[in-house]
């Protein structure tokens, strides 16, 4: 039985009351001054009673029990070539959003797919954005450039920009938002399952980038592409 702190509440019950303020700190329907006044309390009562998040999370973790990760494919269009751009483009998203990622060409299908792995709201992030920024990428190559050289240069500029932007926004949102239990729970959960669907893989190999004058176009067309208000449709 846990220990009563004097005031008649156990510390499981303030420990219970600082999750829910927690949640509802992050929880996306509050607005920002609800959020802001939820965490505040919050960090009130942790600090009175010498508790961190870490302590709450894992708390939380012990309440619910195991974590499971999840499995989604996409489809690759745009070219069927082994370790397309597209592939790459798979490999950043999944690095930004915790998760991993495979490509799994040929047999019974005309296109490449990648198949995501990760904890199921990272690979609801991981598909929206793949398939947002593959057709992005695509229809811009498209209008910029004729030869299929020159538009799969442009693809990777394009492609590499954006990957550099999404890891920059989502760093700063994980760094203000996630403590480091959840980081270790969550990598174990993902390692667990995507050994399980894919016991056997290797590595893509680098690609170096291009300073041709079409890299150099999709590089600034990447700097353009809208990502933070899409990931707000989300929720």
């Amino acid at each position: 039985m846990d220990e009563n702190n004097g005031n008649g509440k156990s510390l499981d019950s303030v420990k219970a009351t600082i999750a829910k303020l927690i949640t509802l700190a992050n929880d996306k329907g509050a607005t920002p001054a609800e959020a802001a006044l939820a965490m505040e309390r919050a960090e009130k009562i942790m600090a009175k009673y010498n508790l961190t998040q870490a302590e709450i999370f894992r708390e939380q973790l012990k309440s619910k029990g195991k974590l499971s990760a999840t499995r989604e494919d996409a489809d690759c269009y745009w070219t069927e070539r082994t370790h397309s751009w597209e592939a790459y483009l798979a490999n950043g998203i999944a690095l930004v959003f915790e998760s991993k990622v495979v490509i799994i060409s040929g047999f019974d299908t005309d296109h490449e797919k990648v198949a995501f792995v990760g904890m199921p709201d990272d690979v609801a992030l991981c598909l929206y954005f793949f398939d947002y920024c593959q057709n992005e990428v695509g229809r811009h190559m498209e209008l910029a450039y004729s030869k299929k050289k020159e538009q799969n240069e442009f693809a990777w500029g394009m492609m590499q920009h954006i990957v550099d932007r999404l890891k920059e926004l989502y760093t700063r949102i994980r760094e203000a938002s996630t403590c480091t239990d959840l980081i270790v729970v969550k990598k174990d959960a993902v390692m667990e399952t995507f050994r399980d669907h894919f016991p056997s893989t290797r590595s893509m190999n680098s690609r170096r980038p291009d300073n041709s004058k079409a890299f150099v176009d999709g590089w600034i067309a990447g700097g353009k592409t809208h990502l933070s208000s899409n990931r707000d449709q989300l929720h």
